[in-house]
């Protein structure tokens, strides 16, 4: 499935303020495996906190796009993201609460195939994948047939 640079432009502006891998080769050996925080999304191009310039979308190596964000599976969910999650939800529910539960409703809930579809508000939901969003974490997304940014190549998972 080719990715257009429209679908890039969005996908990437949901995750502003999370880590982005560049291209080393750019770099002098002084500026290599510094850290970069996306910082802002424009059509075609991308801009980095760090160095303030703008990459193109376009920049491939064999087809691929060598720039990626650097985010977290949903099944490296913190404790602390499941209950935040789970409280914009409303889905609390004490004993039966688990980061497992939280992580496979949600996907489940994107999917359409929870029952919790129905029940809850559609603010809610956006409320919460945009926190997941925030904090890093790789999430299904329509514009990509339900595949998460890693499945479409245009995010690695970091390394902890």
């Amino acid at each position: 499935m080719e990715i257009k640079s429209e679908i890039k432009t969005k996908l990437f502006s949901e995750y502003i303020g999370n880590k982005i891998s560049l291209d080393q080769s750019r770099f002098s050996e002084e500026e290599k495996d510094t850290s970069f925080t996306l910082s802002g999304v424009g059509l075609n191009a991308f801009q980095v906190k760090e160095t303030r310039l703008w990459y193109n979308f376009e920049t491939m190596y064999d087809g691929a796009l060598i720039d990626k964000l650097i985010l977290k599976p949903m099944t490296k969910l913190h404790i602390d993201d499941a209950y935040k999650v789970a409280d914009i939800l409303g889905e609390y529910r004490g004993d039966s609460f688990s980061v497992e539960t939280v992580c496979k409703t949600v996907i489940e809930i994107i999917a359409g195939t929870n029952s919790l579809v129905e029940n809850i508000k559609h603010l809610k939901f956006l409320m919460a994948c945009q926190y997941l969003q925030s904090k890093g974490y790789d999430l299904p997304h329509y514009l990509l047939n339900g595949k998460n940014l890693k499945e479409a190549g245009l995010a690695i998972y970091e390394k902890n």
